[in-house]
């Protein structure tokens, strides 16, 4: 049989963080930062989509 516990005794106070620590605390593998890899920024666009003008350097009205 137990014993009961006074009534001027308050309860333990649970730490829910503690409790629920287990199930979050594990450990991950993270990629390998030592190589360089650069990811294209948007895929599929083109890189200049205004049309570059077919005049150059030389081609003024003076000549």
């Amino acid at each position: 049989m137990s014993r009961k516990k006074p009534a001027d005794q308050k309860p333990v106070v649970r730490n829910p963080v503690a409790k629920h620590a287990h199930r979050f605390n594990r450990s991950t593998v993270f990629a390998d930062k030592t190589r360089y890899s650069r990811k294209i920024k948007h895929k599929g666009q083109d890189p200049a989509p205004v049309p570059v003008q077919v005049a150059g350097i030389g081609t003024g009205s003076w000549v």
